[in-house]
């Protein structure tokens, strides 16, 4: 919960009917197990067994209800344990073979792996589970995805990843795959100015979508939608903008009660 309680998604959470909101406590808590794994300080061997140990888990919380809040969302929703497979083949992948200036197809896949996978677990818990809400979830989770990279430059660098695609690089002439280099060359903001009309694409792509499906049910998605995007347009001018409380309330609250914002 404390966890939760810092991310930007912590007020769309917290005013979903109760059962909800402890289904999403759940999934994002386990999201949060499994990406610390994979970004530990541990040698790649390490984190791989560490997945692989998580992977295996998922065999006994999918086999019968353990009596977890992870297992009674899995029930109670019908989560489809290809979802959490999506999340873990991402990430092993990322510590098997660290994305380096990746193309753009190899990062969006990633990106729904690593996002989608839990945007997808997210729309079964609102109750949708139509087409165009599964096209949301995975245009949107990819959104988001794209939107923290854009927000982790720097972190990434510090650990020697490098996530913006080579064609944001050769669109701002960057020839350099060098992570630390890049973080001083004047040619970075190009670079990432055209990931993000990339990510621009993606919330387009998931508010279209969301416009097809139930947006009743949908408001919490579309709510993590607007505040993401939010963030997004700040990056211009922040490096690693930040919503305060009110703002972010303002921000629910306009999806929960169905007003443009």
């Amino acid at each position: 919960m404390s966890a939760a309680r810092r991310s930007s998604f912590y007020w769309a959470m917290r005013l979903m009917p109760a059962a909800q909101r402890r289904s999403m406590f759940a999934v994002y808590a386990w999201c949060r197990t499994v990406d610390d794994i994979a970004d530990a300080d541990l040698p790649p061997e390490t984190r791989s067994a560490g997945l692989a140990a998580a992977r295996t888990d998922l065999d006994r919380v999918f086999a019968a209800n353990d009596g977890s809040e992870l297992a009674r969302a899995i029930h109670r929703h019908g989560l489809d344990r290809s979802w959490f497979e999506m999340v873990l083949d991402g990430l092993d992948g990322d510590v098997a073979a660290p994305l380096q200036a990746p193309d753009l197809e190899t990062l969006t896949l990633y990106c729904r792996r690593v996002a989608g996978g839990p945007a997808r677990m997210a729309v079964a818990i609102f109750g949708c589970e139509d087409e165009a809400a599964a096209d949301f979830a995975f245009a949107g989770g990819t959104a988001l995805q794209l939107t923290n990279i854009l927000r982790d430059v720097a972190e990434d660098a510090a650990r020697g990843r490098l996530y913006l695609p080579r064609e944001a690089l050769a669109a701002a002439s960057i020839d350099t795959r060098d992570a630390a280099a890049l973080l001083v060359d004047p040619r970075l903001a190009a670079a990432k100015a055209w990931l993000a009309g990339r990510a621009q694409s993606f919330y387009d792509r998931a508010e279209a979508s969301a416009a097809r499906s139930d947006r009743r049910r949908l408001w919490p998605g579309h709510a993590m939608l607007r505040l993401y995007r939010r963030l997004l347009g700040r990056m211009g001018n922040e490096e690693r903008p930040r919503l305060g409380t009110v703002e972010a309330i303002a921000i629910v609250l306009a999806s929960r009660f169905g007003f443009a914002r």
